[in-house]
């Protein structure tokens, strides 16, 4: 006798107080009836099978053991789901019969055992299917019965870990593989040496929950509510919440449920928490009923729902809205599973569906008569796939070992090779029911989710849509078709900052996580909503925070400060320019129409002062508009030039004045006062300075700089920037001038003739040279580019309405409008030499008469 001897301490679960239990399997080698009665129990001798040459074996929950009851006494609550599995399986088998290219005359059976929900009882289930020999000369006594054991290939199965994992780990110890129908929890480690038996053909849990959470990842929806019943995960919670972290999100609330909610409620709560994006982790029964309260409270465009395959029958029925997206691992249309009444009827849990069914007739056929009363909780396709994984494996191993076995023969070559088949199990490759079918090196068949969205067409008729997919691998999202998403009635990102604890944060402000909600901090007036609304980014220079989606996430160019033009400031200026201007024409059409006076004589350099002072107004009002390159140009070659000829011919000026004053006093020939000469003087030095300016423009050019006068204010400054080469040139040329001229002006001071201009002259001069030393560290100092503007504006206001005055006025308008008298000190006074000659005669005869009376005595007259 060999005895088996399993602590189960390891596969301690998360449970208030875990069993930890020890039982003891025998393997009876001859007739010990001392221990018949722990290999029997009268109430486990229901069996479902159907007769072959190769059997496989399946474990699962139909019926509850109470305390103090025999198993079957009552209906578990996968009842209905196993029922269904059940007829899957009986129809698979046939269709591998049916098929002479997998296992030609060779006939696969199967043997379905109940373990009534209870651990010991899978215990005592298991061995029933582990290798032994044929006891048939065995007699129970003490009132037990002896269960009949089966030889199978292999183990087909879907429990919990609590169960699956003692009952794998039997079954690894004799070599016996067992494929997984249902995933797992994920949290146990799978220990190669225990587990290499143990083949999964679905995905965990875990698995499903990372495929949910990688779609919300990729759509940005980042806070969750979920429903959890309380009988399916209610021991992952803690794994979910560490997992949901691991993804950057936030689970607001965890509603747990039973097939015996009040689901109504769960709706009112879901609405109550402001719940957007639901996790839907049930099983079909209550997918059902949360289904019902869907429609009752009209609530399909309120949520958006994930919701795992339990919701598959929901889907294809086209009962479910297009707010929920099925997450599966197989394709949802299956063939048309039916079978023969009368096929069923050997099957002991069979009357009682049966008799709900009300069907009397053994010839009729039913889809899938149970699914009246339960939605199949575990995938159709993962259990057909299932039973094709093992007859493809056995194709395999019989064609390379004993290729031309068959019936009895085949079992024969299975018993004496059954411990390689795990490896043709492990390289099985085909096309199933839900895709490619391979496992990796763990044994676990490679998931890839397909995700569903119900849409319905011009007619209301559902059509099941692959959105995308979600490959478990890689951990990749890949979008097949474009979400439809016009049907709620919230804005998606609402799924990103609603929680059950607080109001979304402000547009311009972040959120500092505190477990599922957070404290929001205002970001700066600058700055914007940055890494999930985690921090704060600075804009770049002349970027401003813009609103995008409800939060400011984006930074777009500034508001460009425009010349307010109803400004007093401004107004008074455009209203001195436009004054001074039509001063100017006035001077102009004085020296036009009124040529028969003395002012004739030198009027091309009038014309030049009249230019060079309405070029200098005419810049201001490009100053004012709206900054551009053109505008920069103009205004900047208008300034210049007018100061360059301003003060060039204010040069030629102060030199006439000093040579004529100085020429009559010597008794000499002016010379160089002809008003060519002037006129080329005048040239040839604006020309100097446009040349200078010009070189220097093309090889240093003008640019548009920008200035923001107020960091926490949305605005910037446009200007004009000359070069420094420019500038420096500009400003030489221009003192330099002035100099020169003052320098003249005082030489010619004390001067009798023309002391009248040349007082004028010297102080337009002074005054000029003052101010452009003001100007000089005003300007260079200055930040803002409005502040330059006024600045340049001011200087060309000061010096040119100062020209008017001085230079204009006294020498051309008054000569034009008052009567000429004889004094030869009178502003007006021609500068012609021969003018000056002619007045300076009756003067110069009496100072010659003077000298010679004092010679001899005698009167000239």
């Amino acid at each position: 006798m060999i005895v088996y001897l399993f602590g189960l301490s390891f596969c301690k679960m998360s449970v208030p107080h875990p069993k930890v239990f020890y039982t003891i399997i025998i393997l009876l080698a001859g007739l010990d009836s001392t221990r018949a009665y722990l290999l029997g129990d009268p109430s486990l001798n229901s069996v479902f099978k159907e007769t072959g040459d190769l059997y496989l074996g399946a474990l699962f929950s139909v019926t509850n053991k109470g305390e103090y009851e025999m198993c079957g006494s009552e209906p578990s609550i996968e009842f209905y789901n196993s029922l269904q599995i059940m007829e899957i399986l009986a129809f698979s088998i046939r269709k591998v019969n049916g098929q002479n290219n997998i296992l030609p005359e060779i006939k696969l059976g199967f043997v379905f055992l109940d373990f009534c929900s209870n651990v010991h009882t899978a215990m005592m289930q298991a061995k029933r299917f582990l290798p032994r020999s044929d006891p048939a000369d065995y007699s129970p006594s003490n009132g037990s019965m002896y269960l009949n054991s089966y030889k199978v290939v292999g183990i087909l199965e879907s429990s919990e870990d609590n169960i699956a994992v003692p009952v794998s780990v039997v079954y690894g110890a004799v070599g016996l593989p067992v494929l997984r129908l249902s995933g797992s929890s994920g949290r146990l480690v799978r220990d190669p040496t225990i587990f290499s038996r143990q083949f999964r053909v679905s995905s965990t849990k875990m698995e499903q929950l990372s495929a949910m959470l990688g779609f919300l990842k990729y759509n940005n929806w980042t806070y969750l509510s979920i429903v959890l019943q309380a009988d399916y995960l209610q021991y992952l919670q803690e794994d979910i919440y560490l997992k949901v972290q691991t993804y950057g999100m936030c689970v607001s609330q965890i509603i747990q449920v039973t097939s015996f909610s009040d689901y109504d409620s769960t709706i009112l709560t879901l609405k109550a928490i402001g719940a957007k994006v639901v996790m839907l982790l049930t099983s079909s029964e209550a997918a059902r009923l949360f289904m019902e309260a869907v429609n009752k409270h009209q609530a399909h465009d309120d949520f958006i729902f994930l919701v795992t395959s339990t919701w598959i029958d929901l889907m294809i029925s086209g009962r479910l809205a297009k707010s929920f997206f099925l997450f599966t691992t197989t394709n949802l249309r299956m063939p048309n599973y039916t079978l023969a009444l009368k096929n069923l009827k050997s099957n002991p849990w069979f009357p009682l569906a049966l008799k709900k069914a009300s069907c009397l007739d053994e010839d009729c056929e039913y889809d899938f008569i149970t699914k009246r009363f339960q939605y199949l909780q575990l995938n159709k396709g993962n259990i057909y796939d299932a039973v094709f994984i093992f007859a493809h494996s056995l194709h395999n191993m019989i064609q390379e070992k004993c290729p031309r076995a068959k019936g009895k023969d085949a079992t024969a070559c299975f018993d004496a090779n059954s411990l390689e088949f795990s490896s043709y199990l492990s390289n099985v490759s085909f096309v199933g029911a839900s895709g490619k079918i391979w496992f990796d090196r763990t044994n676990n068949k490679k998931i890839v989710f397909k995700i569903y969205q119900n849409i319905f067409d011009v007619s209301n008729r559902s059509i099941e849509l692959q959105v995308a997919y979600y490959d478990v691998e890689r951990k990749r999202i890949v979008l097949s078709h474009p979400l439809n998403l016009n049907w709620i009635n919230f804005t998606v990102n609402e799924t990103q900052v609603q929680t059950c604890c607080q109001k979304p944060c402000a547009a311009n402000a972040y959120k500092f996580r505190k477990g599922c909600c957070w404290l929001c901090y205002e970001c700066q007036n600058n700055e914007k909503v940055a890494k999930n609304e985690t921090t704060c980014e600075r804009c770049p220079p002349f970027y401003w925070p813009a609103m995008r989606d409800g939060k400011l996430e984006v930074c777009e160019e500034m508001i460009h400060i425009q010349q307010d033009w109803t400004d007093p400031e401004v107004v008074v200026t455009l209203v001195i320019v436009a004054l001074a201007i039509s001063y100017c024409f006035l001077i102009f059409l004085l020296l036009v129409f009124k040529k028969d006076t003395q002012t004739d004589k030198h009027i091309i350099l009038k014309y030049f002062h009249l230019v060079a002072v309405l070029m200098g107004f005419s810049s201001v009002p490009f100053f004012l508009v709206r900054v551009t390159l053109l505008t920069c140009t103009i205004s900047l070659a208008l300034y210049v030039m007018s100061f360059a000829l301003e003060y060039g011919l204010l040069l030629v000026e102060s030199l006439e004045v000093y040579r004529q004053c100085k020429d009559v006093i010597n008794e000499k020939e002016l010379k160089w006062t002809t008003p060519l000469n002037q006129f080329i003087f005048v040239v040839v030095i604006f020309t100097m300075e446009m040349i200078a300016f010009i070189v220097l423009k093309f090889i240093y050019p003008t640019k548009i700089v920008q200035y923001q006068p107020q960091l926490n204010v949305n605005g910037v400054e446009t200007g004009c920037e000359a070069s420094v080469p420019q500038t420096v040139t500009y400003l030489i040329f221009t003192i330099f001038f002035l100099a020169l001229c003052l320098v003249i002006t005082l030489k010619s001071q004390n001067d009798r003739m023309g002391a009248e201009h040349g007082r004028v002259l010297r102080v337009f001069v002074f005054l000029a040279l003052v101010s452009w030393l003001v100007f000089i560290p005003v300007f260079f100092t200055a930040v803002s580019q409005r502040g330059k503007i006024k600045i340049r504006i001011t200087a060309v206001l000061i010096n040119h309405v100062a020209s008017l005055a001085l230079n204009l006025t006294p020498s051309y308008l008054i000569p034009q409008c008052v009567k000429r008298k004889d004094s030869v000190y009178f502003f007006g006074a021609s500068w012609d030499p021969k003018d000056i000659v002619m007045e300076y005669m009756p003067h110069k005869e009496k100072l010659i008469n003077d000298r010679k009376e004092r010679k001899d005595g005698t009167s000239i007259s």
